[in-house]
């Protein structure tokens, strides 16, 4: 017992040792899946995620949490210093949704400390339309929703029969309106035939 004492504290203090130790202690931080440029959740700090187009909505705070669910990092939004109704988070990004249907989807994670249900709302061409989501209370949930148009609701008439280009999407609650309350989004992806219609890269 004692020799194999000795022998591990003098790898440990051997810089190959180290190097290996360190690299399984990062390995196994919890960072549940890797991140690709598909997500588009991932950045270093949040001044990245501003420039990408990512902004609170009025009345909250875009912040960075870590670890993420999906990677080292997830979009964090809090209440701000005068809370309001519907707050979230927005994205100001062209996503080119044309010739989506039910085979394509929409994918992220959400977790929050409040109410049991998201809306997803995306401002197309031919006017807005969104699509709410059951989440689980105080855990992270994987919402994916298929961009069948005939499955969101449509704020104008008559209804549009396909996608067009969008360029704003926002994500929020009704209930997330007061103070402490907490909006976790991580893994947000956008696939269209298969392929990722919006990247980091």
């Amino acid at each position: 017992m004692v020799y194999w004492r000795a022998t591990a504290k003098m790898y440990m203090l051997s810089p190959v040792g180290f190097m290996l130790c360190a690299n399984f202690w990062w390995s196994g931080i919890g960072y549940a899946e890797k991140a690709d440029p598909a997500d588009t959740c991932e950045f270093g700090v949040v001044e990245e995620a501003k420039k990408f187009g990512w902004a609170p909505l009025p009345g909250a705070v875009l912040r960075l949490a870590t670890p993420g669910k999906i990677g080292r990092s997830a979009l964090k939004v809090e209440s701000g210093p005068k809370p309001q109704l519907y707050m979230g988070a927005g994205l100001t990004h062209n996503i080119d949704l044309a010739g989506a249907g039910s085979e394509d989807r929409i994918i992220l994670y959400v977790k929050q400390n409040f109410g049991e249900s998201i809306c997803i709302n995306i401002r197309t061409k031919n006017g807005n339309v969104y699509r709410y989501a059951r989440l689980k209370p105080e855990q992270w949930t994987r919402v994916e929703l298929d961009l069948d148009i005939s499955s969101w609701t449509q704020s104008k008439k008559p209804n549009a029969k396909d996608w067009s280009n969008a360029d704003y999407l926002h994500i929020y609650s009704r209930g997330f309106d007061k103070a402490g309350e907490t909006l976790l989004l991580d893994g947000f992806a956008v696939f269209v035939k298969g392929k990722p219609v919006i990247t980091r890269k």
